[in-house]
């Protein structure tokens, strides 16, 4: 196992452990860790033949096996790596692409025509387009596929009209003999063994900011690797296991924690096609094994019925990106599945800590996985602090961003900004952000997230978000309910401020039925001016809605929220500002002064003047 420093090792070694094992059921068509490694090894020398090394190539689609391909084809040919978000806008994944200097990208059809769009505009450094799918061959994978290989026919039936159909000739092994030992004669394939350490930088992951300045964590092999390997002794799956993959694989929870160790353990990997369709997956291909965020668990819940019929070939189901209410675990428990919790960031490949079957506790992330250290600093009287993480998996850096490194790693230390404590027995728990800190003029700090999980714990309750109120400096709660009995539930909050310090007590609560802005990983995102704003005009859910639809319908399917910034997040300009106010005013019957209109930046404002009309 210690002979993995690389991902090229990472993937010689599971094609010759596992061979001729199901690694991907696509279509009801199987695909060995065999015929995996030969398609990698293909394309690989293909793009090596192509001078395209030494090089960032992003990779952009839905969730399918041609993505995890991509994956090592890339670091096979001595590339580096560059995952982008499907649920990018096209100006953010030209800033990714920019600021990565991207020259290549790996899509499907869905995003084909946005790159093509983006490489026909100046200042950009894209140069290739290679699509899955195979309606344009000249530039499709299967044409690398074929230039890789010695037989011009060998992945004919693979790509032809746009489906996955895997004929017998493709499941003799080409370079893989009939041991499953390598074969090496591909000199361009072998020689990038030479060229490649695992000090490396292998990785460069986009967590935030895409919009103005993207943030871009570095990651070498070294990192991945060796949180691989630890991971792998907390984490026991198998052969035997059959993996769901449901989260984007541009998110390192999916793209590296689950992926990766899923090949290293030589699971079988299934695709979903939508979270509606989890427990329908989870039956037909008995699944053993997935990775969510706490979003996903929500959702299955409501399927109780149909997953306690399969909870007998259930290993066990793992959350992270953010905490998880305890009673969810409970209710699983209840129905006989494992649902264990793991902390991770980006910056350390990603896991710092996580449960498993035999070592866990209702509330905590785990303990610290091997060669992973693990502190907490500046703690107050209960001994909350700030995490700081130490270990082979902590990230090179920031891409162009010396600055902002050298704030977050210091004597090899990686200070998260995330708080938590660490308890007798070595059990990490997360409070929160520390940004996200409540500091009270008193000095006294208050977490938002645990008071927040304790508000999720009421029957009917969806979710929240704690602020302070800056005009009474108390904390309040916006409170996301599928019921309308706000009499209820402000009795539980009385009941819950008798359990907390005076200074924690929840002052107030905005109860709706409206659902908080969140990343695209399922973070709820924290925008404390416009519940202000909500606050003081007590917006009311059908304004919203039908302000959210006006918006949608022009600029398309967006996520929208208080904080929504017309020109930011939305791209308006002049015109559209102009388009955006007529439809405001027939479709509310206002009339929208000059003054008005030049005081609106964001979602909120239209509220405030839209509401203020009404009540004038």
């Amino acid at each position: 196992m210690d002979k993995i420093k690389t991902l090229k090792d990472l993937l010689e070694y599971s094609a010759v452990k596992y061979g001729n094992k199901d690694l991907y059921k696509v279509n009801d068509t199987a695909i060995t860790y065999s015929d995996f490694y030969n398609y990698v090894r293909a394309i690989s020398s293909a793009l090596i033949n192509l001078k395209i090394s030494n090089q960032r190539i992003g990779i952009i689609s839905e969730n399918r096996f041609e993505w995890e391909m991509a994956f090592f084809a890339i670091s096979c040919s001595n590339n580096i790596i560059v995952p982008i978000d499907k649920s990018y806008t096209k100006i953010e994944i030209k800033n990714v692409i920019n600021k990565a200097s991207v020259s290549t990208v790996f899509t499907s059809n869905n995003y084909k025509g946005i790159l093509n769009e983006i490489k026909n505009e100046a200042d950009n450094s894209l140069n290739n387009i290679i699509c899955f799918d195979n309606d344009d061959r000249e530039n499709s994978i299967f044409n690398l596929l074929k230039l890789g290989m010695d037989e011009s026919n060998f992945f004919e039936n693979l790509y032809d009209n746009d489906s996955i159909n895997i004929d017998s000739n493709i499941k003799e092994s080409k370079n893989l003999d009939s041991n499953n030992n390598l074969d090496n004669n591909n000199n361009s394939f072998s020689d990038t063994k030479k060229f490649v350490n695992e000090n490396d930088l292998c990785l460069i992951s986009f967590t935030s900011g895409t919009t103005d300045n993207p943030k871009a964590v570095m990651l070498s092999h070294k990192n991945i690797c060796s949180n691989l390997i630890s991971v792998s002794k907390r984490i026991n799956l198998s052969e035997s296991d059959i993996c769901l993959s449901i989260l984007p694989l541009n998110h390192v929870l999916e793209g590296l924690f689950c992926f990766l160790l899923s090949f290293y353990r030589g699971c079988a990997r299934i695709f979903c096609n939508g979270i509606e369709n989890i427990c329908d997956y989870i039956k037909k291909y008995k699944i053993t094994f997935m990775g969510g965020v706490p979003a996903i668990y929500n959702y299955l819940l409501k399927k109780k019925d149909e997953l306690i019929n399969e909870a007998n070939h259930i290993n066990m189901f793992m959350c992270g990106g953010a905490p998880l209410n305890s009673n969810i675990i409970t209710d699983f428990n209840e129905i006989g599945i494992t649902l264990i919790q793991g902390y991770g960031l980006t910056e350390c490949a990603p896991v710092v800590s996580i449960e498993n079957k035999d070592n866990k506790k209702l509330g905590s992330v785990g303990k610290p996985i091997s060669n992973v250290n693990v502190d907490i600093i500046d703690k107050n009287e209960e001994g909350t602090g700030e995490i700081i993480v130490k270990g082979d998996n902590v990230f090179l850096g920031y891409l162009n961003d010396v600055d902002n490194t050298k704030k977050q790693i210091k004597d090899n230390w990686f200070y998260t900004g995330d708080l938590g404590r660490i308890d007798e027995d070595g059990y990490i728990y997360i409070c929160g952000r520390k940004k996200n800190m409540i500091v009270l003029p008193n000095g006294k700090k208050v977490f938002p997230d645990e008071i927040e999980l304790l508000i999720n714990r009421i029957e009917d309750v969806k979710e929240s978000l704690v602020f302070e109120n800056e005009s009474t400096n108390k904390i309040n709660a916006v409170i996301v309910t599928s019921s309308d009995n706000e009499k209820s539930i402000r009795e539980k909050i009385d009941i819950i401020n008798q359990s907390l310090p005076i200074y924690k007590n929840i002052n107030d609560i905005i109860v709706t039925s409206t659902e908080l802005n969140k990343t695209p990983t399922g973070k709820i995102i924290r925008d404390y001016r416009n519940i202000e704003v909500m606050k003081n005009n007590n917006f009311n859910d059908s304004v919203f809605n039908k302000l959210e639809s006006i918006i949608i319908n022009q600029f398309g399917n967006k996520q929208i929220s208080y904080a929504t910034d017309l020109r930011k997040d939305l791209g308006a300009d002049s015109l559209d500002k102009l388009e955006l106010f007529l439809n405001i005013e027939n479709a509310f019957n206002v009339n929208l002064t000059h003054e008005q209109k030049k005081k609106i930046n964001t979602v909120g404002d239209i509220m405030k003047i839209v509401n203020k009309i009404f009540s004038d």
